[in-house]
């Protein structure tokens, strides 16, 4: 049988399955480049990710250690003075 003696619709089907075939490899290939490209990427980036993750590590610690040692002493002097005022030590 040569491909003119095949009805219509087996022609179709025939050409659909083609086009399937080629969509889905166009995908996956799509995918595949996709990953690497996010791999490559990710991995260019680590530096700057962990320079901005220390930088927001430095200044929490800032701050936190900014509220102990200035807020600390600030309300001992606060409570120091009012137990002086009212008659403490």
């Amino acid at each position: 049988p040569t491909f003119s003696s095949l009805p219509v619709e087996a022609i179709k089907w025939f050409i659909g399955g083609i086009i399937w075939k080629i969509t889905w490899a166009a995908a996956i290939l799509s995918a595949c480049l996709r990953g690497i490209a996010e791999g490559i990427f990710s991995v260019l980036m680590l530096p700057w990710t962990i320079v901005q993750a220390f930088v927001q590590m430095t200044k929490y610690i800032k701050a936190r250690l900014y509220k102990i040692f200035v807020y600390e002493t600030e309300d001992q002097k606060i409570a120091q003075s009012l137990m002086e005022s009212v008659g403490g030590e």
